[in-house]
């Protein structure tokens, strides 16, 4: 009894709506088949546990949730609600699983394979299993007709005989054995000659009619014969009704969830049908077939098969076990390092298993990663190709085989094998017929062969197949978390394509629109950020653009756009001291310095003397500490100015060289919050952000922006040529031909230069720009 209350409640905590549908079905089923029993006791037995069950769960939170019966409510209630997830989801697995079988209707795709073959056939991302949730229809997608219907004919037979021995509400079977004797004699009952008539018959099993016809012959009188059957009959009827149930749940419940694909469940099934038909095997009837003479002959040749079958079945699984060995040593020695002992591990592993794709796709990858460390030797590239080919033709429904095949032909086409870039469009091509929602970077991959191929139209066809493979962006949250950020990051990539191809397409607004489904997958990307810019640049719509391209600077550093110029954030780096530079500067500050930092507020913004009475001070315990030893700052690298100054010594530096030396401390700090990404470009943003600002007619913003430019690459043209413009429009004409000038001997040729320097000064600026 308590452990009948410990599984059910054990069942209701495991939240299975599956479960609990088949518990339902046969608590029914069960009271039906002891209708002819003592109803009220059982009735008032299974009432008992349940409610126990349910106690045990409601008075146990600790094991469970918080209100636990709450959940199981709230989980119950999804059963009826076609529109939640899990239930679509089935219907998904189900429908794929008969488009399978309606394409392979014979023998089906192979045991095991449903996991393989599925994703052709699978319409939405967020709906992916290695099983259907229903083994009826993947035995039909698995076997083909044929095995689905030896299979069913299997089933329907243990439920005719179930439902049968139901109906009928009885299973006499009796046998007379030393349990029932030794009753017999204690009610003493029988005399000793009867008993020893009843001892003769205890090798023997009856049905009802059997027992009592025997036992009249015996000369056994109502009494006893009544006495008799009631202490030797076996109850067999409620273990076989017990079994039958416990079947007729498991059938059930495989029809909604997954647990006969696991081998301990179904095998423990098929036990209970062979202990279940020898329970009834006093109803089941009994045929003798009569075999010629020399069936001898048959039932030799048939034992000689099953001996082979079964001693290839051993040989085979040997081989498998050993490929195994073989290919967990190539792990551990990969984990080494040691590639060439990782070949001679898989190729082992091939000799004892040739047909495991998995061995020749391991193989090929190895070959592949020898290939790019030997600086391109093509034999590697050759070898790794013949590897991966073997893994396709093994197994051609697997998406992944055909992707790295693509890629190594793409890689063979950039050594000069023009012919193979059509080889790996096709193999892309395969990839996404066998997968065409799960990986976007197929989309992506093949994309960009067609643009290598200077087809822009299917390019575009293409990249929108993959960057709407998942419409709505949120469910991505959705995905389980070992897919979630692998797939987030292959719509990043497919996305952010087709914002690149449609601005080289010039359709700004189609640009915008993908960029902002990647800035939607990871807000704050640098390149979103940057090319949304870009698009407000092309369309003149400058404070957007100001905006975004802002935005790509602090995806990368600390600062944001309010931050960028703002002298008193540099302080404020030093009070958070989260980079390498700022913590080796915090470590030697002293108290009062640390306290008058942390208590630094930015309403302080605006006080000038606040600012530099702070200032002044971080200033004089610069002095005091000897901060400006080059020996404090380790290996961080400091530009050639500080460290000048630096080796000059404090005792020997003027006190505007020590105010420099603190101005460039500071620049320091400041470039590392904005540089630590290693952005190449970062002098061509703060150009365009300042080209944005003189488009608006900000000028002293500009200006900030552009010798900011300037700072972090001083021969950057550009920011020259728009500086001097801003310098003409404020009337500083000797500034900008100064500018100019400048500009032109870091670069002689530059035509940009030349015209601006050879035009009049008299004509109006606004002409010039018009000509220019």
């Amino acid at each position: 009894m308590v452990l009948s209350v410990i599984l059910l409640s054990c069942l209701f905590m495991t939240h299975s709506r599956g479960g609990w549908l088949s518990l339902i079905v046969v608590f029914i089923v069960f009271l039906w088949a002891l209708r002819k029993q003592e109803i009220g006791k059982v009735f008032f037995r299974l009432v008992f546990y349940l409610i126990s069950a349910i106690m045990f769960v409601y008075f146990f939170p600790n094991i469970s949730k918080d209100n636990p019966m709450q959940s199981v409510v709230q989980r119950a209630t999804t059963i009826v609600d076609l529109e939640h997830s899990s239930v679509m989801a089935r219907f998904q697995f189900w429908e794929g699983a008969v488009k399978i079988s309606l394409n392979n209707p014979v023998m089906g795709i192979g045991l095991g394979n449903f996991g393989r073959v599925y994703p052709r056939f699978q319409k939405n991302v967020l709906y992916f299993s290695h099983y259907t949730h229903n083994y009826y229809a993947q035995m039909a997608a698995e076997t083909g007709i044929i095995g689905f219907i030896f299979f069913m004919l299997i089933i329907f037979t243990v439920l005719f005989w179930g439902f049968r021995l139901i109906f009928r509400g009885k299973l006499s079977c009796f046998e007379v054995d030393d349990v029932a004797l030794n009753q017999l004699v204690r009610i003493k009952i029988l005399c000793k000659e009867k008993l020893m008539t009843l001892k003769a018959l205890s090798d023997r099993q009856f049905s009802s009619e059997e027992f009592i016809e025997e036992l009249t012959k015996f000369e056994f009188t109502e009494n006893e014969i009544k006495e008799i059957l009631t202490y030797s009959d076996r109850g067999y009827y409620i273990r076989s009704v017990g079994l039958f149930c416990g079947i007729l749940g498991s059938m059930i419940h495989s029809f909604l969830d997954v647990d006969w694909n696991f081998p301990a469940i179904p095998q423990l099934f098929w036990i209970e049908i062979g202990m279940f038909f020898i329970f009834i095997s006093s109803i089941l009837p009994s045929k003798r077939f009569t075999l010629p003479g020399w069936s001898s002959i048959f039932s030799l040749v048939a034992r000689i098969i099953t001996g082979l079958i079964l001693f290839l079945t051993l040989l085979l699984y040997l081989c498998f076990w050993k490929g195994e060995i073989a290919q967990d040593k190539a792990r551990l020695f990969q984990e080494q390092g040691d590639s060439i002992n990782v070949l001679f591990c898989l190729e082992e592993a091939i000799k004892w298993d040739p047909l495991n794709p998995e061995y020749h796709r391991d193989r090929g990858r190895v070959l592949f990663s020898l290939y790019k460390l030997s600086k391109k030797k093509t034999e590697y590239l050759d070898y790794a190709i013949m590897e991966l080919e073997k893994a396709v033709f093994l197994d051609s429904y697997k998406a992944a085989y055909h992707c790295d095949l693509g890629h190594y032909y793409i890689e063979k086409y950039y050594s000069g094998k023009k012919e193979f870039l059509h080889k790996a469009r096709e193999q892309f091509k395969i990839a996404i017929v066998n997968d065409p929602v799960n990986y976007p970077q197929f989309y992506s991959t093949l994309a960009q062969i067609y643009l290598l191929k200077q087809n822009t139209a299917d390019a575009e066809k293409i990249y929108l197949k993959g960057a709407n493979v998942m419409k709505n962006l949120r469910d991505i949250n959705r995905l389980w978390s070992f897919r979630k950020e692998s797939f987030r990051s292959q719509l990043i990539v497919a996305n952010f394509g087709l914002a690149e191809l449609y601005m080289s397409m010039k359709k700004i607004d189609d640009a915008k629109k993908y960029y902002a489904r990647v800035l939607e997958l990871e807000p704050g990307r640098f390149d979103a950020n940057y090319g949304t810019g870009m698009a407000y640049l092309s369309e003149e719509n400058y404070k957007k653009a100001e905006f975004y391209l802002l935005e790509s600077i602090s995806a990368h550093s600390s600062l944001n756009s309010n931050e960028i110029l703002n002298w008193t954030h540099l302080v404020t780096l030093l009070k958070e001291h989260k980079s390498p530079f700022t913590q080796k500067l915090w470590n030697f500050l002293d108290q009062d310095t640390k306290v008058i930092l942390e208590s630094w507020d930015v309403e302080h913004n605006s006080d000038d003397e606040f600012k530099s009475s702070l200032i002044n001070n971080i200033n004089k315990i610069f002095l005091e500490k000897n901060l400006y030893d080059k020996n404090i700052f380790g290996n961080i690298n400091l530009p050639v100015e500080i460290k000048t100054l630096l080796d000059m010594g404090q005792e020997n530096l003027s006190l505007s060289q020590k105010k420099r030396l603190n101005r460039l401390l500071f620049e320091v700090i400041y470039g590392e919050e904005i540089t630590k990404s290693q952005l190449d470009d970062i002098s061509e943003l703060y150009y365009l952000i300042g080209l944005c600002n003189s488009k608006e007619k900000n000028y002293k913003k500009a200006k900030a922006y552009l010798e900011l430019s300037l700072k972090f690459n001083p021969k950057f043209i550009p920011t020259f040529i728009e500086l001097g413009q801003i310098y003409e429009d404020e009337g500083q004409i000797n500034r900008t031909r100064k500018l100019w000038q400048k500009a032109l001997e870091i670069d002689p040729n530059n035509s940009v230069l030349k015209f601006l320097l050879d035009n009049n000064y008299d004509t109006s600026s606004k002409d010039r720009k018009k000509d220019l």
